[in-house]
């Protein structure tokens, strides 16, 4: 007859590997850059992005951050965060720990500084420009129903023009790259607690085996 500490054994066994498999959702971060094209000033500018799930559609960034840029205009804005001020829209698309779809665009009736992260942004219904990066301490680059042209004149740093059909042209957009470690191809660490109930599981088992054979 088995014996209960060895049921108990044979329990944590099999906790311990089940909380080894277990997979939960996974955050990961992306590098983003891009460089002035058809904006007033010339630059670069890049930073991190964060999102909850390295799978999904309509994912929304937790984070959107400017680390570095190549123009001083914009110096007081590194280490900001641009997810926590008024969002048109904040929504990406990541298949395989890899960025698919991307649009962020921040308020720019709310906003003076206003930053857009967009890459095939069209499969979110966008009309407008569907490939686009753009960060400006200028306001609202005027659409052209009222005489503008969606291009920042001063202060700005932009891949296209705001308004205009770019759909596949994704050399205007920003570049995305994950983070290696935060990657779902990374090996993750194992659970000290996991580990634990696997050896002590272990144990009982040699024990059980022990117990069946006398």
């Amino acid at each position: 007859m088995i014996k209960l500490k060895d049921l108990i054994a044979s329990t944590v066994l099999g906790a311990g590997l089940f909380l080894i498999n277990l997979a939960p959702a996974q955050a990961i971060i992306f590098n983003w850059s891009f460089s002035n094209n058809v904006g007033g000033i010339d630059g670069t500018v890049s930073g991190t992005l964060e999102l909850s799930e390295s799978n999904g559609d309509g994912v929304a960034a937790t984070s959107v951050i400017l680390k570095s840029t190549t123009n001083p205009v914009f110096d007081d804005l590194v280490g900001f965060d641009f997810s926590t001020v008024p969002n048109f829209q904040n929504q990406f698309n990541v298949t395989g720990g890899e960025i698919t779809a991307a649009l962020f665009g921040t308020d720019f009736f709310s906003n003076t500084t206003n930053f857009n992260l967009e890459f095939n942004s069209e499969v979110f219904g966008d009309p407008d420009s569907q490939n686009l990066g753009l960060l400006t301490i200028a306001g609202n680059p005027l659409p052209t129903s009222i005489g503008g042209d969606g291009i920042c004149p001063e202060n700005c740093l932009q891949t296209a023009p705001l308004f205009g059909d770019n759909t596949g042209e994704t050399e205007f957009a920003p570049t995305f790259n994950a983070v290696p470690e935060t990657s779902p191809n990374a090996v993750p660490e194992t659970s000290p607690t996991a580990g634990l109930l696997v050896v002590l599981g272990l144990i009982g088992v040699s024990q059980l085996r022990k117990t069946i054979r006398n």
